[in-house]
């Protein structure tokens, strides 16, 4: 069924969750909070009682420090590229946005120890029949590309054996794109696309679907094609802490995020009973306050108790909060 193109695999649904958790501890406190996934409420708690529960906690962002330490500490000196010559006028400018190989090996670290794993599809758009060379369609833009997708971009695959060497069959790729709003100048339109990559007897084939209402339609076919011949093989590779293995793997730093959200509900408990305990609480015994007066503490003004009347401050003892 076509409905089911974009369908989610089972290894990439079980990832799902540390991928979302590991993307919300590194945006930041901000995205934390924004659901009640990794600050637990209390139980008695009223949406108003959370939402101080919650504000009161102390987030210290030790997992989006770690890997940007991790990535500076890979990169910190330029990476040894060997480039075949018929590569070298790409190396500059690999992904056609002005983004260099150098720049784009970093961002590919830095998913990986993000999310746990990436992939990479080197993409060659079809030529022009006003373009006769090579030269004319490089001028064009019209020339191999990378394109990175994201874990929460790759929705599925499947291997195959060619040869002696295990590839991918097929591996399907959600793509979101923003176009512009044929009713409204400033406001733009979210699609939703699958790029479907699989072998047709033998052949690479690209497939493009776009959802349309509750359906997904397909929008095009092609069987991308070099020097005039068809490709063998899907141009996509996987990238993880294992090399290039086409699975979804554990994000590396999941540990380091679950740490840093029991901080953070400790911090929440702990600040959260400082509040209330923190401070002395008077206590009067036999006040005598007429209606709509306040009781006023310090030496400025007196109190008037009755007979047997008596005060005191009830105070935190003891080593909870400790």
């Amino acid at each position: 069924m076509i409905d089911s193109v974009a369908a989610i695999s089972g290894a990439v649904a079980a990832r799902a969750e540390q991928v979302a958790q590991m993307r919300a501890f590194i945006a930041g406190r901000a995205a934390v909070l924004a659901s009640e996934d990794y600050l637990t409420r209390l139980p008695g708690h009223s949406d108003k009682t959370y939402k101080l529960y919650a504000g009161r906690s102390y987030f210290l962002n030790a997992t989006a420090r770690s890997i940007d330490g991790l990535t500076g500490l890979i990169f910190r000196k330029p990476p040894v590229m060997i480039i075949p010559a018929a590569f070298e006028p790409y190396a500059e400018d690999l992904t056609r946005a002005g983004q260099s190989a150098a720049k784009f090996a970093e961002q590919v670290a830095e998913e990986v120890l993000t999310a746990g794993y990436c992939g990479v599809l080197v993409d060659h758009p079809e030529g022009r029949d006003d373009l006769p060379n090579k030269a004319s369609a490089e001028a064009a833009n019209i020339r191999p590309y990378a394109r990175l997708y994201t874990a929460e971009s790759i929705l599925g695959w499947r291997e195959t054996v060619l040869g002696s060497d295990k590839a991918l069959a097929q591996v399907r790729l959600l793509e979101r794109t923003e176009e512009a709003d044929p009713d409204d100048q400033f406001a733009t339109i979210t699609t939703e696309r699958v790029r479907v990559l699989d072998l047709d007897e033998g052949s690479y084939r690209v497939r493009v679907y776009q959802k349309q209402g509750e359906d997904w339609i397909q929008l095009s076919e092609a069987w991308p094609q070099i020097d005039g011949q068809r490709q063998a093989r899907i141009p996509f590779r996987f990238f993880n802490r294992r090399g290039a293995e086409a699975t979804a793997a554990k994000p590396p730093l999941l540990d380091l995020a679950q740490t840093n959200c029991a901080h953070l509900n400790d911090s929440a408990l702990y600040q959260w009973g400082l509040m209330w305990t923190a401070n002395p609480t008077p206590c009067f015994v036999n006040l005598k306050i007429e209606e709509g007066e306040a009781v006023a503490l310090g030496s400025s003004s007196g109190l008037m108790f009755g007979e047997g009347g008596s005060y005191g401050f009830m105070e935190f003892s003891g080593q909870g909060l400790g």
